[in-house]
């Protein structure tokens, strides 16, 4: 897959949130008198189809399509899912191979990465994954929110220079062993195409990209009355922002209203504030060690915006008042906040202003 630079439940649901709407998410102006800004805008796209990297350094942003692999390995044996189009992974009762078939796939507890892209919470880590057992994986869905269906798998090796899986539909055809070589950072693998793609650079600070989110009850509390993803279990794909998770890049959240929780009520106080209640302005070098700083990956995550009622009509509420500052991987802080989500009426186009954070 090529790189390029850019300046059910059901795919109603998905329309219903991503898609056009007559409304502004916000009421943010976009400056235009600071020199020392800049501005991004993330080409999401209304289906979150895509997802941008981008290097605060040099203001380079990489775009990869989502919809190119479903696991990832790292030289570390972390195994991550795709989060940004519904991966799943699931444990048959079978633990023969070649017993799983199509109905082994009814009625399973599915399990995914948190959207937190905490690495000891993803979907491997909850399911107690083991080599040499058979599993299933729910390959998604594709950008109309079509299922993409199921393959069985075992992988045999996870060592530090590849990893080494078979794979096959559930009915046993177009069965493959594949031996994926490892790099540096994560190797993205599609089961679909059976192989490699690149999707990440070799430099990123953060990634504005789609995630699985729950909404509703986790099926494991129901017990036999749950039906997953009609009772419980609903995932949805919301935009998210996940700082890179080498260990060397921290950020902070801050703002002058520390207290306010997001909110869907159009009237409610933090859904009044405007980007003239931004503290951006008073963030300085020697503020700035202040604050607290955390390797989460969700450090901004979803803090940065939130839909409002009635939430059919997609409309979403840019908190332009917060500020986050982000300690990229040459140790350089940043202040950035975010001032729109949608692009001629289309959601799934934020928009961040960012500065450098130095001395006058």
């Amino acid at each position: 897959m090529k790189l390029f630079n850019t300046t059910i439940f059901s795919s109603l649901l998905l329309l219903s949130l991503f898609s056009c709407n007559n409304d502004d998410d916000t009421n943010t102006t976009i400056p235009d008198d600071n020199v020392d800004s800049k501005i991004i805008t993330a080409e999401l796209t209304g289906q979150l189809s895509h997802e941008v990297y981008v290097d605060l350094n040099t203001g380079e942003t990489v775009t990869s399509e989502v919809n190119t692999w479903e696991v990832a390995f790292d030289q570390n044996g972390t195994i991550i899912s795709n989060s940004g189009k519904k991966v799943a992974l699931a444990m048959p009762v079978e633990t023969d191979f070649d017993a799983i078939n199509e109905e082994s796939a009814q009625g399973l507890q599915l399990y995914y990465d948190d959207e937190s892209a905490d690495k000891t919470l993803t979907a491997w880590n909850k399911n107690g994954f083991e080599l040499n057992t058979p599993y299933i994986l729910d390959l998604g869905i594709d950008g109309l929110g079509k299922s993409l269906g199921f393959k069985k798998f075992i992988i045999s090796e996870n060592s530090s220079s590849q990893a080494v899986i078979k794979f096959a539909d559930l009915n046993g055809e177009n069965e493959q062993t594949t031996t994926v070589e490892k790099g540096s950072g994560f190797v993205y693998f599609s089961m679909i195409e059976n192989k490699v793609n690149e999707v990440e650079p070799a430099n990123w600070d953060i990634v504005l990209k789609p995630v699985t989110v729950r909404t509703g009850a986790p099926c494991f509390t129901m017990g036999d009355a749950a039906m997953p993803g009609i009772n419980c279990d609903i995932m949805r794909l919301n935009a998210s922002v996940i700082i890179n998770q080498n260990g060397s890049v921290k950020g902070a959240k801050t703002s002058n209203y520390p207290d306010l929780e997001p909110n869907d009520d159009p009237e409610h106080e933090i859904n009044l504030l405007t980007i003239e209640d931004s503290n951006f302005e008073e963030i300085t070098p020697s503020t700035v060690g202040d604050l607290e700083m955390t390797t989460q990956g969700n450090l901004i995550g979803k803090e940065w915006f939130h839909i409002q009622t009635p939430h059919r009509d997609g409309v979403y509420k840019v908190y332009s008042h917060i500020t986050f500052v982000v300690n990229d991987e040459e140790g350089n802080n940043y202040k950035l906040r975010f001032l729109t989500y949608s692009k001629d009426g289309q959601n799934g186009y934020p928009t961040f202003e960012y500065q450098l954070i130095q001395d006058n």
